[in-house]
């Protein structure tokens, strides 16, 4: 029975379980193994001091997993574990399998902005990504024009090959619950919602903007609500809406999340009519399917996002989304169409999330991810 050892974080995805359970029925023997910024080490100076022995220790004790097996799957996404488990997968020669999932050079210089193109800690991270892409025995990325944004932000002239494949994003709630269409607009009015990370990528702004604008136009009775896990981030979103006079129709919660599944409550109790997808202005907003947008599907909830390629990656997910350009006034004259079309053809709606619950079945669903995992290996 051929072994692989495979490195994980603690928190463990729906799609890090079905990797796990597509090696073992695979008769693979598994070997788990944390990354090494999983492990816990003392906080504070004493942490510091300790980093080197603890890194040493690390080392010695993932390099007799590896020495033992033929393969090892990287699943964890912090960039330091996965660049030293794949360095010492390669050093020992074994097939590397990685999940590369997002591009650390990406996020670092072009959505954080705390690495400079041009400085020294930039230019050895995009070379160590590259030579991830050169050496794995397999590359597995979200989507086709995902793959080939990272291949664009990182100089990567090698471009598609046999081995870099496509995974789509996967998702899978908790609990049996079936998610419920209901496009009433009853007291509350148009019910809108945004949940995710504060960063740059998801162009809060702008959503916030076109909302001030939707208002002063003649859109009224909507309410957005906000679901983020970061109260510092959130803060400066909080002046924003206040800035713009709209602060009484936005409700920020800090609270909920699926991880505490509070978030799913949320969505499945109060049956909103529209979700905001990505709107940030750099290239990697229009290049990438966010999980948002997958869990809108699921939901049942339409969803808004700016206009991508990437949307064309997935057979008539463009017919179950609408898609807009990341500028406020343009989102302001669509939210006013689509409160009219709840209002007097909401059947219209109805049909694009009927489309949408079969785009999820056929590609986002665990039994979609299953076969494209396993379609993926018959072809290597």
């Amino acid at each position: 029975m051929k072994s692989i050892v495979i490195v994980r974080s603690n928190f463990l995805s729906v799609r890090d379980t079905e990797i796990f359970m597509f090696f073992k029925n695979s008769e693979f023997n598994i070997i788990y193994v944390n990354g090494f910024n999983s492990f816990r080490k003392p906080k504070g100076r004493l942490g510091i001091l300790l980093t080197p022995l603890y890194k040493f220790f690390y080392v010695l004790y993932i390099s007799l997993k590896i020495i033992r097996v033929s393969d090892i799957f990287i699943l964890d996404q912090m960039f330091y574990s996965k660049w030293l488990a794949f360095k010492l997968g390669t050093f020992f020669r074994k097939k590397v399998h990685i999940d590369f999932y997002v591009s650390e050079y990406d996020i670092r210089v072009n959505d954080r902005g705390s690495l400079l193109a041009s400085s020294e800690g930039a230019k050895k991270l995009r070379l160590q990504e590259i030579e991830i892409l050169r050496k794995s025995y397999v590359v597995f990325f979200l989507s086709k024009v995902d793959r080939n944004h990272i291949y664009e932000t990182l100089g990567y002239d090698k471009y598609f090959t046999d081995n870099h494949l496509i995974l789509p994003l996967v998702y899978a709630s908790n609990n049996n619950l079936k998610p419920l269409i209901d496009l009433s607009i009853g007291l509350s009015g148009l019910r809108l919602v945004w949940w995710g990370s504060f960063n740059k990528i998801h162009g809060l702004d702008v959503i916030l903007s076109s909302l001030s604008i939707f208002k002063n136009t003649g859109g009224q009775d909507f309410t957005l609500d906000i679901f983020g896990v970061n109260y510092e981030k959130g803060k400066k979103y909080e002046d924003l809406a206040s800035i713009l006079e709209i602060e009484s129709l936005c409700n920020f919660n800090y609270n909920a999340n699926f991880a505490n599944g509070l978030l799913e409550k949320q969505l499945l109790k109060n049956k909103y009519h529209l979700s905001f997808g990505l709107f940030g202005s750099m290239k990697k907003s229009s290049s990438v399917i966010s999980n948002k947008l997958v869990e809108s599907l699921y939901y049942k909830i339409p969803n808004v996002n700016v206009k991508s390629p990437a949307i064309r990656d997935f057979e008539n997910l463009d017919g179950a989304i609408y898609q807009v350009p990341g500028i406020p006034q343009l989102l302001a004259e669509f939210l006013a169409k689509f409160q009219n079309d709840v209002l007097e053809d909401s059947l219209k709606i109805h049909k694009r999330i009927l489309i949408g619950s079969q785009v999820f079945n056929d590609n986002f669903s665990i039994k979609a991810f299953r076969n494209t995992l396993l379609r993926n290996y018959e072809n290597m």
